[in-house]
């Protein structure tokens, strides 16, 4: 876009050397030849992205702004059309180390619109974090208790429970207890709570900072009263609530999360049977027949939507009605959660690997297995590395330009200002590129698209402050943000094979204090 080159009388003091002109002679190959076709695949990439949007966002708006005008009498006057009643729910929470959000949580769940009689809320804690208290910190157990003695107090009718999953409870659908300690799992949590409750129609699946939407309950119901064969359901989910309190990557990522899950995820479910691990909806009596959920996987959700496709033959339908949530504070904390993401598709690639050289194994379920394997390949580490080049290579030319500039510098010693100048120069055209500046255009436009979903500062003159802020950091890091990006996953496909997976854990994602409201 813009062309801040160096000056060939200047250059000619700088590389008249050898090594200076090996160094200028792959400079000019680089620049001319490797960093066109990486900018060819990053329009490539960029033109995905909006024919995605453009041929998606008509549609999902139309449907979203239906669910969300959609009322209780219009259901219910559906289900009588049909001669049939209401589908019942049990909305699912489990919860570990989750003190500091639960109870804000459950109190947005308690305003979803659905009746009452029909819905029950289940809270599901983990007996290892009371015994492992330290000193009086307080535990998600207490925060549930309270939460639960206001709400019932507040909603007369309101059905909601607290299960505590015992230390040496084995994790599988109706298990036992073995006495003595089992590893903590999120799936463990959910069979425990499945073993308890499953006499609901639909199993409703949300996180502990989770706040969907008010019609999620009634989307549902909709559709499948419309048409029964319906009975999976997957919504958006929009990581950017905390956008304010977190670390400029994480503000920019989180964004991109937005983006991706209300643009991409429809097109993704045309081809790949995805679960989001929350906001997701299924009939009850299809995930007990399907066993419940593995304790040997990473993500559970990514492996329950696979297997109630080839066991089941159940696909999800995208509804789009998004529930908000938190997103990793820093780079640190993204990185595990992603890397961790990464490694749980690789589990699942690795078991439809297995499922297509079993010789025993149904014929139309190898079938199956064997054309999700290569599409998982295509969207997951294919992806990852075709990605992770641009990114690396973009990279690269940025630390070429820096080197070239240095250079420069080193033989225009005593002319501060020209130097100055340069580097000034240098950057601005690295900064400038066709990969980083659509990026900072499209971050800012994303924010005031997705800003109803991010909590707001107290203070009036703050949030204009911080928007101020985060766009001039914006400005400087979005290049390194385009290579830190693809990292985690790129890690976790190496790691799978360099080293074996570690028993899958209950891992405990850093989160932001918030205000009931």
């Amino acid at each position: 876009m813009f062309n801040f080159s160096l000056s060939l009388p200047m250059l000619q003091g700088v590389f008249d050397n050898p090594l200076g002109r090996y160094f200028l002679s792959f400079n000019i190959f680089f620049q001319s030849y490797i960093l066109k076709i990486v900018a060819v695949i990053a329009l490539i990439f960029f033109l995905r992205m909006a024919f995605v949007f453009l041929t998606n966002q008509k549609k999902w708006q139309k449907k979203k702004n239906f669910f969300s005008d959609l009322t209780i009498e219009e259901v219910k006057n559906l289900a009588q059309k049909k001669g049939l009643s209401l589908p019942s729910f049990t909305v699912l929470i489990p919860a570990r180390e989750e003190a500091l959000v639960i109870k804000s949580t459950l109190f947005r769940i308690a305003q979803i619109n659905y009746p009452l009689d029909k819905m029950e809320i289940v809270v599901i804690t983990d007996e290892k974090e009371r015994q492992k208290r330290v000193n009086n910190q307080p535990i998600t157990q207490e925060e549930v208790e309270n939460a639960i003695k206001e709400l019932t107090k507040e909603k007369k009718g309101l059905k909601i429970h607290h299960l505590e999953i015992p230390y040496d409870y084995d994790g599988e659908l109706f298990g036992r207890q073995l006495f003595k300690e089992v590893p903590s799992t999120k799936g463990r949590a959910l069979n425990y709570a499945l073993t308890s409750f499953h006499s609901s129609d639909f199993c409703a699946f949300f996180d502990t900072d989770d706040y969907p939407h008010q019609n999620c309950l009634l989307s549902v119901a909709y559709e499948y009263l419309k048409d029964n064969k319906k009975v999976l359901f997957q919504m958006p989910i929009f990581q950017c609530r905390n956008f304010f309190s977190i670390s400029t990557f994480s503000k920019i990522i989180s964004l991109g999360q937005a983006f991706t899950h209300e643009y991409f995820l429809p097109w993704i479910l045309t081809w790949l049977p995805f679960l989001g691990g929350t906001n997701f909806f299924v009939k009850t009596n299809y995930l007990i027949q399907a066993g419940g959920f593995r304790l040997d996987s990473i993500t559970e959700d990514l492996e329950l939507g696979t297997r109630l496709y080839l066991k089941e033959n159940i696909w999800p339908i995208f509804l789009p009605l998004a529930s908000s949530e938190q997103t990793p504070p820093n780079f640190k904390s993204y990185f595990h959660q992603r890397q961790r993401w990464g490694l749980g598709q690789m589990k699942v690639l690795a078991d439809l690997s297995q499922m297509v050289k079993d010789p025993g194994e149904n014929p139309e379920i190898k079938t199956k297995a064997r054309q999700l394997y290569y599409k998982l390949i295509a969207y997951g580490p294919l992806e990852w590395l075709i990605y992770f080049a641009i990114t690396a290579l973009s990279s690269f030319s940025l630390i070429i330009s820096f080197i070239r500039v240095l250079l420069v510098v080193s033989f225009l010693n005593t002319f501060y200002s020209a130097s100055f100048l340069i580097i000034g120069k240098e950057f601005l055209n690295s900064l400038f590129s066709i990969i980083s500046f659509p990026l900072l255009i499209m971050t800012a436009l994303l924010f005031f698209h997705y800003r109803s979903y991010i909590a707001k500062p107290k203070i009036s003159w703050q949030l204009a402050g911080n928007i101020g802020k985060t766009l001039l950091e914006m400005f400087f890091i979005i290049p390194f943000v385009l290579f830190l990006y693809p990292l985690p996953f790129v890690s976790a496909f190496f790691k799978h094979f360099i080293r074996k997976q570690k028993e899958p854990l209950w891992v405990k994602t850093p989160r932001t204090a918030e205000v009931i409201k």
